[in-house]
């Protein structure tokens, strides 16, 4: 049985004679993984994808899948779904916002690099952005450049009067 759905699971024969083994295969969608394996309620390990069952009495196996997730590392900066907590993995397919943190003293946010994982960011020169989320680890960061200088200008010295007398 497969609870939650997301993959499949098969025996490799019927028709089982008491104490034979059969083999179970769990075949997960793409992109997800085995989460959990229970025989009888127990939880059970699974090695790869099979599970060799004793069948010394009826048995129930029923297998959870869950999705993959993978590393997101930010840096300067956070990862979130939505407005929701940080995270620092995230499954194929899912909205992630990414947002700068504060911007250091005499500095502006700049821009978003990609560090690794191919992405394209929704708009890489805002503080807050979004992505979705591929089949591989993600690396990014907050870029900040030199605020612009601000302030009354000041007027160029005046030469001296070349009329005044001299002292001296």
């Amino acid at each position: 049985q497969v609870n939650g759905g997301h993959g499949t699971i098969s025996a490799s024969k019927t028709g089982l004679t008491a104490g034979s083994t059969e083999t179970i295969t769990f075949t997960p969608d793409a992109g997800y993984k085995i989460d959990t394996v229970t025989v009888n309620g127990t939880a059970t390990s699974v090695s790869g994808n099979t599970l060799n069952v004793t069948m010394n009495e009826n048995k129930t196996v029923v297998v959870t899948y869950k999705a993959i997730e993978y590393n997101i590392t930010v840096t300067d900066g956070k990862a979130t779904i939505g407005a929701g907590s940080e995270i620092s993995k995230a499954a194929e397919g899912t909205a992630v916002t990414l947002t700068a943190n504060a911007v250091p003293s005499g500095k502006v946010f700049d821009k978003w690099e990609v560090v690794s994982g191919g992405i394209t960011l929704a708009d890489a020169n805002s503080a807050t952005t979004t992505f979705t989320m591929p089949d591989s680890a993600v690396s990014v960061k907050a870029t900040y450049t030199d605020a612009p200088q601000t302030g009354i200008p000041t007027e160029p010295a005046k030469p001296e009067n070349p009329d005044s007398p001299q002292t001296g």
